[in-house]
Formats: C-alpha cells, structure tokens, sequence
C-alpha cells in the first residue's frame, strides 16, 4: 500500500488467502495502523469488506462442511444482490466475512 497508488489485487490476495491467525499477527505486527492505512488508501465497499476481513474471520475449522449453511448463503447472496435493485452490501460483507474458510490442502 505504499507509494503511488495500491495494488488492490495482491492486497486482496494476501487478506484472503491469510487464516485468522495469520492476520491477527499481521495486525501485530504492521508498522503503523493496519486499519488506518486501509481506510486511506481504498474506499467504498472494498475498503469495508477489507477492514472487516483483516480483523479475522469466523471458526476455521475446516473438518466439518455444513452444506446446508452454504445453500442457506447462496441463497442469501442472491436476495442480497442479484434478485433485488441494489445490493445489500452489508449483507453480502457479513457473508464473505464470518464463514469459516480454510484453504485447501493442496491444489
């Protein structure tokens, strides 16, 4: 994020690719305040869905996959976004936020 402008794809790459653990040592860790140089440095949406993400996520346990909560937020995405005039972006942000992810083992 320093110098002219921001690389939104690697900054987005790292923030999602990061276990919870991960981020909250990165938080520890930064230089200056992790949250403030976001806010500067993005806007909108994205700078939200960001700020929100580097605070960590949901449980990260990956062992148990409950497929009924992820058609229940398939569902939701599409109230929130496609089906309606308008996106609910706090919901689609409390969605892709607080969900369990954990990064495959392998590819």
């Amino acid at each position: 994020m320093e110098g002219l402008g921001t690389d939104e794809d690697s900054f987005t790459e790292i923030i999602f690719s990061r276990t919870n653990q991960e981020l909250w040592k990165i938080n520890r860790v930064y230089k200056t305040d992790l949250e403030k140089d976001i806010i500067s440095n993005t806007s909108g949406d994205f700078c939200q869905l960001m700020v929100t993400l580097t605070k960590g996520r949901g449980a990260e346990d990956g062992s148990i996959i409950d497929y009924e909560l992820i058609g229940q937020d398939v569902w939701d995405l599409y109230d929130a976004g496609v089906k309606r005039k308008g996106t609910d972006v706090p919901k689609w942000i409390g969605i892709m936020t607080e969900q369990s992810v954990s990064p495959p083992e392998s590819i």
